[in-house]
């Protein structure tokens, strides 16, 4: 559901500060006007809009929707925004309720069916969310979100070929939709003779290099993708680069460093959360291989896949402390006691068992590797799983990769090393100050010789063999940017590819030469 400026009465200001996209002066603004109208529900239903898709924190988003739910109980859009920020903040039996009584309020509203197929998809439930939009479609045929959310989750459920169907039925109407191609471009490999390509080639991507700015970066994003896949290599990484330019997001490194230096100045501590089973994380970099993992021991009859879990990340805000706040962090990790520590895994169980199923959760958040040391005071039998691969074709993959504005060292070459540079030292640290909780796993060695390392994992993790691990191929929902690619035969054709990019890739050889003592063809140490 698209966020809507503020209304009149609330001030042009704050509908000015919307439409900008500046989500805290608009938070703020509204906060103001809200001290002398506590109970508006459309100051504090705009609140929850800004709070959801802008500041993005789903915590204050959430207070602010619960007292729209308040001071409007027949607004239907004061549940929705209820369901989103409890969705976003995990706690899908909440997302759950509001949405059933958005439902009974407004059930020929399509706005409410689509943010039904959005949180199902969320909850990596596709089919559910196919059926929800497909709804919305019957109440408002043409609903362009609708539309567009049916194509994601049909790319999302690995049903590929319709997923693409989906994308070039859009294309009719909505030929230039940004949205629309960054489904598109991860539906399989781009033709050169696709009207989507054509179009964004020769019509979209001209236009909108005229105008410059953030609108820019996905169109330009998914043009790379399909002329990487047309064997147009050098010229893919150059789109790359103009892509991340247009989106204007810097990284400071030297803030990351300071970060890390908080949390190896000394040695997590002992557990002091309960004994009992606990989730196996799944930590690394982005393109390290961690969905294909997850995937095989998702296989395991006493594993379960929980996907990203923000489950950590959430109880670790809950704390009051900022993820990036070395010394917080630190102080939060080294001050647990008993009763803190139980509160925590407790809570943390719960999140996660609301995305897995049954059996021992897998829970592949990668940044997860931040907060190891802490994971590994809460849960004594916690077990951490680390992907390793290749750092060239695992950084050149990212650098490929459209995503989020939290992995902002992908913007250029050089922050990519820095942050591979910053995440080796801190998970040296951690192997050094928790021996035997941390097992590394070798993307090259699972891809090209699985059975060995998955019987290696499984014993790490104190579980018998099982054959149907060797099947990778989800039949589940995938939300990760490896859609495509973890449907593929296992192989070592992912091996070597930074070799594609010739000398574009200079810049990152250079920053990693201390990785590559023997030169650039032989194994990184």
């Amino acid at each position: 559901m698209a966020l809507r400026p503020a209304a009149a009465p609330i001030g042009q200001r704050i509908t000015a500060a919307i439409r900008a996209g500046r989500g805290r002066e608009a938070a703020g603004l509204i906060e103001a006007a809200l001290r002398q109208r506590p109970k508006d529900a459309a100051l504090l239903l705009t609140l929850a809009q800004v709070h959801n898709r802008l500041t993005r924190e789903p915590g204050a988003a959430r207070a602010a929707a619960e007292k729209a739910v308040k001071a409007a109980p027949s607004s239907a859009r004061a549940r929705l925004e209820a369901a989103e920020a409890a969705a976003l903040l995990q706690d899908f039996p909440a997302a759950e309720a509001h949405l059933s009584r958005a439902r009974a309020l407004a059930p020929k509203e399509a706005d409410v069916h689509y943010v039904a197929a959005a949180l199902a998809e969320r909850m990596g439930q596709s089919e559910a969310a196919l059926a929800a939009a497909e709804e919305a479609l019957r109440l408002a045929p043409g609903h362009l979100p609708a539309r567009l959310q049916i194509a994601t989750s049909l790319r999302n459920a690995g049903r590929l070929e319709e997923a693409a169907a989906a994308c070039h039925a859009l294309f009719t109407d909505a030929p230039d939709n940004s949205h629309l191609y960054g489904i598109w471009a991860r539906t399989g490999r781009i033709a050169e003779d696709d009207p989507l390509y054509l179009h964004l080639r020769d019509s979209l991507v001209p236009r909108l290099r005229k105008a410059g700015g953030p609108a820019l970066s996905a169109p330009l994003a998914a043009l790379a993708k399909a002329r990487d896949d047309q064997g147009a290599h050098e010229e893919a990484l150059a789109l790359h680069a103009e892509a991340k330019a247009a989106e204007g997001l810097t990284y400071d490194a030297a803030a990351y460093e300071a970060f890390v230096d908080a949390l190896t100045a000394a040695p997590p501590g002992a557990p002091v959360g309960p004994e009992g089973p606990a989730p196996v994380l799944i930590t690394g970099l982005p393109r390290s291989g961690s969905t294909l993992l997850e995937q095989m021991l998702a296989r395991h009859p006493a594993l379960s896949a929980a996907g990203e879990s923000e489950a950590l990340a959430l109880m670790v805000k809950g704390e009051g402390v900022a993820l990036r706040d070395g010394p917080a962090l630190a102080a939060l990790t080294s001050g647990l006691g008993h009763g803190q520590a139980a509160r925590l895994a407790k809570g943390y169980q719960a999140i996660v068992a609301r995305s897995a199923g049954e059996g021992r959760a897998i829970d592949k958040r990668l940044h997860n590797f931040e907060l190891i040391g802490l994971f590994s005071r809460l849960f004594p039998e916690g077990r951490v799983l680390a992907m390793r691969r290749d750092p060239l074709d695992m950084l050149t993959s990212c650098y490929l990769q459209p995503l989020g504005p939290f992995h902002s060292y992908t913007r250029s070459l050089e922050g990519l090393a820095a942050h591979y540079l910053a995440h080796r030292r801190l998970m040296a640290h951690w192997q050094a100050a928790l021996p035997g909780r941390i097992h590394e796993v070798s993307y090259e060695a699972l891809v090209t010789g699985p059975e060995p390392v998955l019987r290696e994992v499984l014993g790490f993790l104190g579980l018998d063999w099982e054959p149907a691990c060797l099947d990778h191929r989800s039949g589940g929902s995938v939300q990760t940017l490896s859609t495509w690619q973890v449907r593929q035969p296992l192989g070592p054709g992912a091996i070597g590819r930074w070799r594609r990019y010739g000398a574009r890739l200079e810049p990152l050889k250079a920053a990693l030469a201390e990785v590559y003592p023997e030169g650039f063809g032989a194994p990184a140490v």
